[in-house]
């Protein structure tokens, strides 16, 4: 069996989770800078804000799997370009991990409890830190990555959706892309 993506997902993951360097450590780390107060994201399995699977965005906020803020976790295309040869699978696998966002308010910012200054307009900081903190996540555990097979060379894409109506207040999704070179 070639195992194409989920040594990628187990290896996404633990950088994410690492008490250390990860995404709950890195966003804390942002928020005197940002201005913003920190969430954190549980990585277990028992989780209702963190999920592996490829979700529609739209049925997110009726379904009863993810509390916000949320994290998806998912692999999406793959090709096998014979770069090695006599290999199952030897090519490109892209990674995405998407970050849910929920806002009470468009003048009062509030995620899954924890605010921004009270009255503010200001959208973007907590998204600039989102992003910010996801990419340090993964550049500086880019050993991890590879011990795991996924040789990532730091290319990545970063799509942050408009703030929109999302259930009972506005939401905004961040998707983070990583490519990454597989060979089984």
């Amino acid at each position: 069996m070639p195992n194409i993506y989920k040594a990628i997902r187990d290896a996404m993951k633990a950088c994410l989770s690492d008490a250390t360097n990860g995404f709950n450590a890195q966003l804390a780390a942002l928020e005197d800078g940002y201005g913003i107060t920190a969430f954190a994201i549980d990585w277990t399995s028992s989780s209702r804000n963190f999920v592996q699977a490829y979700l529609d965005p739209e049925a997110l906020d009726v379904s009863k799997v993810c509390e916000f803020p949320a994290v998806i976790l998912y692999t999406g295309e793959a090709v096998n370009e014979r770069r090695v040869k006599y290999q199952k699978f030897s090519g490109q696998v892209l990674a995405h991990v998407d970050f849910y966002l929920r806002y009470r308010l468009l003048k009062d910012p509030q995620i899954a409890g924890n605010a921004t200054p009270p009255g503010t307009d200001d959208f973007e900081s907590i998204a600039d830190a989102v992003v910010d903190a996801a990419v340090e996540t993964f550049w500086d555990q880019k050993a991890t990555l590879r011990a795991a097979g996924a040789l990532w060379a730091g290319e990545y894409r970063i799509d942050r959706d408009p703030v929109q109506q999302f259930g009972d207040g506005q939401g905004q999704r961040i998707a983070l892309t990583l490519g990454f070179e597989r060979h089984t």
